[in-house]
């Protein structure tokens, strides 16, 4: 049975109580949907920054070529083959006060490089304790410092015989077999070493250590597990220091200045981490300003890593006229999209050393790059007026006019060259006959050549062209030039 008819007033407002919640849901659903996606559009950008920049974890990063992707990220502990902690000999015979003292004083004989006089003190204490352990790592390390590295391993691996929880001689072990070329067999016996009871009392031991284990994982592409290492030296060579008086590791920390920024920006550059291998190259760049090599690799880091204005002003802090340079302020200043502010640096380096060939020439090389072969000319003018006996320069002169087919003035330029600098006239003879030879050089008239040839010393004649007839003039050609 149907039950009353209801009105559509009635209808409207039922149905608007049923719909009205309904509708605060969906518009609750459509907020905290929007921010959700709000906060994944802001996350993938920030990780498509740290992408971009280098500065990801090196999941997300390009590795360089030639770089292992199985062993780029592997941590220490799964590094192939694996240690295991060495044994400790269940008895060991302790070492006689006489022979304690000889080694003693070997100590300090190596630490002040007298290792004949060591090798003797070492020689006695083996008469007091033969075969003992303790005297062979000594040995191992007197043969190490003098540079007999076959004597310094069959020292080690006596000393590792007796007692392989011996963390100095799988270290010097290690080191002779980095020197035989064996990394898989050194970056072995450097991570036994870690693994020693003993490892953490000799400070100056573990330093080296880590240093030397981080270098052999890194020429095998374990690139994470080397970073960790780098790390770990640097945090004893602070300690270090002060107290490393003599011996290898004093030559470490002179060499590195206790910092190993410049191994680490390495490893970091083959993980596709170009900014943070900026960052840890900086210190280096700052305390050797003059080092082109350092400014140069950190100028490209910065623009590798997204960073073009800070790789720009790196590369104009570059102390050096070097054609290199000049191309990576040019490429810098294209991919910053003014490539004509490339001018502006140029002229400014020239106008700080206006007698300075180099300068002008790189200053030439840019304007010609953009096409800009008038003002080429004109700088290369206006450094002859002040320099007149500048032969390298009258010879870049030559080729720009050249370039805009100004005969009459190359031939003036040529006969000005000869008559300034006769000993440089097989130069502008050089010169003069790869334009007159060159088959693409098609707008050069052979007059000029022949004229120019009559002004070298002795009676030459002029070579002869690809195309026997002269073409047609050009615009801008010099007229004289064909009479």
């Amino acid at each position: 049975m149907l039950g009353p008819r209801r009105s559509g007033s009635d209808r409207v407002v039922r149905d608007s109580r049923k719909l009205f919640p309904q509708r605060r849901r969906s518009a609750y659903r459509t907020t905290v949907g929007g921010f959700a996606l709000w906060v994944v559009l802001v996350a993938g950008c920030a990780v498509g920054r740290g992408a971009r920049d280098g500065s990801a974890d090196g999941r997300s990063a390009t590795l360089a070529p030639g770089v292992d992707a199985a062993r780029a990220l592997v941590p220490l502990g799964r590094v192939e083959p694996t240690v295991e902690r060495p044994k400790k000999p269940e008895a060991i015979v302790a070492l006689s006060e006489r022979a304690a003292k000889q080694i003693a004083a070997a100590r300090r004989l190596i630490d002040d490089q007298r290792y004949t006089e060591a090798s003797l003190e070492l020689e006695r204490a083996l008469r007091y304790d033969p075969n003992h352990f303790d005297i062979h790592r000594a040995l191992a390390l007197l043969h190490w410092e003098a540079g007999n590295v076959e004597r310094a391993k069959t020292a080690a691996t006596r000393a590792i015989e007796g007692n392989p929880d011996c963390a100095a001689a799988h270290y010097i072990l290690g080191r002779c077999q980095a020197l035989a070329g064996d990394r898989a067999a050194a970056h072995t016996e450097y991570r036994t070493a870690l693994l020693c009871s003993d490892f953490d009392q000799e400070a100056e031991t573990a330093a080296l250590c880590h240093y030397y284990l981080a270098d052999a994982l890194a020429a095998e592409s374990y690139l994470q597990a080397a970073l960790g290492e780098y790390d770990a030296f640097e945090k004893l060579a602070v300690s270090l220091k002060s107290s490393a008086a003599r011996g290898e590791l004093v030559t470490l920390l002179r060499s590195t200045r206790g910092s190993a920024g410049e191994e680490r920006s390495r490893v970091l550059e083959k993980l596709g981490r170009f900014g943070e291998a900026a960052a840890a190259l900086a210190p280096s760049v700052a305390a050797s300003p003059q080092d082109t090599a350092h400014g140069t690799r950190y100028a490209k880091l910065l623009a590798a890593a997204g960073h073009v204005e800070e790789a720009l002003a790196a590369a104009r802090a570059i102390p050096s006229d070097d054609p290199e340079i000049i191309t990576l302020l040019l490429d810098l200043h294209e991919r910053a999209g003014h490539p004509e502010w490339i001018v502006e640096d140029l002229k400014a380096k020239l106008a700080a050393r206006p007698d300075d060939p180099r300068l002008v020439l790189n200053l030439v090389d840019a304007l010609t790059r953009l096409r800009r072969f008038g003002d080429a000319r004109r700088e290369l003018e206006d450094f002859l007026a002040r320099n007149a006996d500048a032969p390298d320069v009258r010879l870049r002169l030559i080729e720009v006019l050249s370039s805009e087919g100004a005969w009459s003035e190359m031939l003036q330029a040529c006969a000005e060259g000869i008559r300034r600098r006769p000993d440089r006239a097989g130069d502008v003879e050089a010169r003069i006959l790869a334009l007159a030879t060159d088959p693409k050089a098609t707008e050069k008239p052979c007059s000029t050549f022949a004229g120019c040839w009559r002004l070298l010393p002795g009676s030459r004649t002029a070579p002869r062209r690809s195309s026997a007839a002269p073409p047609t003039p050009t615009r801008g050609s010099s007229r004289r030039a064909w009479r």
